[in-house]
């Protein structure tokens, strides 16, 4: 039913909150493209296991505003982050190394999340998280979902945040944002 409902509406609701957040979206590209070549998997602290191209995880980023409906990009990010283990584990065995990656922690996880983000395409990503977050209305496999839309807003929080502003150069003037991670959204994730 919400595929349905969105899919019919989103002509007229995601172009409106493009123009609304106009300005967020417009830093995190810019933001994104001055860090495109200096935040990388090592420099943020992530294993060298993971220092790898991204291809089949940037595929899915990609294509996220091709989606429609609020659930179809949840989806689609879902299937971006399962893509970033198997990235890795065919580098791990492109480059003839036994075993499987080193495991990813959370902040790890985010950290590399955030430098895979800088090598997307998706110039609405503000937009496209807000939409999941505003318009979903969650079905019975919420606690997955909604994992999976709180690590994408920390990774985007990552780079718009202050911990990378080192790495953009010294001129660069940035729309700067409030904190994005509605409430209700943080505390399904602490209390999952």
């Amino acid at each position: 039913m919400e595929s349905y409902l969105m899919e019919k509406v989103h002509s007229k609701v995601f172009p409106a909150l493009c123009r609304v957040h106009k300005r967020q979206n417009d830093d995190l590209v810019q933001r994104s493209k001055y860090l495109r070549g200096t935040l990388t998997p090592s420099g943020v602290g992530v294993s060298e296991d993971y220092n790898c191209p991204y291809g089949q995880t940037l595929l899915h980023l990609n294509q996220l505003e091709s989606f429609k409906s609020p659930l179809e990009q949840l989806y689609c990010l879902q299937d971006a982050m399962e893509c970033i283990q198997q990235d890795a584990r065919e580098h791990f065995t492109k480059t003839l190394r036994h075993g499987e990656p080193t495991p990813l922690a959370s902040d790890d996880l985010i950290a590399l999340l955030a430098t895979i983000l800088t090598q997307s395409n998706c110039v609405h990503l503000f937009s496209c998280l807000y939409y999941m977050e505003h318009f979903h209305w969650p079905p019975s496999d919420t606690d997955r979902l909604s994992y999976v839309l709180v690590t994408f807003h920390a990774a985007m929080e990552y780079i718009r945040g202050p911990d990378v502003t080192h790495l953009l150069p010294k001129n660069t003037v940035l729309v700067s944002g409030s904190p994005f991670i509605s409430q209700s959204h943080l505390f399904l994730f602490q209390t999952r």
